[in-house]
């Protein structure tokens, strides 16, 4: 089991999680996918790439059936990308910059959507009442 070294101890903090989500990479190796660590997943194939702030790693499934057991700090912003919204640095135009220096290309349809998406996933329910 390997778990992120700088996983935030508050607990209001920990509140982004819904129950934690264990996965086993190709490899073997159990992880937990922490919202302070995982920065974007990637569709390719029958498998998904998760990109962690520093390296990757590679599991079985589809990219709905992981993202139905994540909470929703990650959003879908292409048919083969979902960001977590907790890391993104910035967007401009169609292009979403994350906090490894990673970037996301989102279709030009769906950017308006993507953005209003983000944008409510990053300032949360408190600031709406």
């Amino acid at each position: 089991l390997v778990m992120p070294p700088d996983r935030p101890s508050d607990r209001t903090e920990m509140a982004v999680y819904d129950k934690p989500t264990f996965v086993r990479s190709t490899y073997g190796t159990t992880y937990i996918i922490d919202s302070y660590q995982t920065v974007c997943l990637e569709a390719s194939h029958q498998y998904v790439i998760i990109h962690l702030r520093s390296g990757s790693f590679k599991v079985r499934c589809s990219l709905t059936n992981l993202l139905s057991q994540l909470p929703s700090c990650f959003v879908r912003v292409h048919r083969s990308y979902a960001v977590n919204a907790l890391l993104v640095v910035g967007m401009k135009g169609s292009l979403i910059t994350l906090i490894n220096g990673g970037t996301v290309s989102v279709p030009s349809k769906r950017i308006r959507k993507v953005r209003s998406t983000l944008q409510q996933v990053m300032i949360g329910p408190a600031a709406s009442t």
